[in-house]
């Protein structure tokens, strides 16, 4: 799972509301990107 080692890795140094909305934009980021086709 890249979106929990990526969360975790920003989580590290910030504040727990930072935290959370850098693990949102990740899942959003990934989302995206699976949505997207590969071409």
């Amino acid at each position: 799972m890249s979106i929990s080692i990526t969360a975790t890795t920003k989580v590290t140094g910030a504040t727990p509301s930072k935290a959370v909305a850098y693990a949102v934009e990740d899942i959003e980021r990934d989302l995206k990107a699976t949505m997207l086709p590969s071409e």
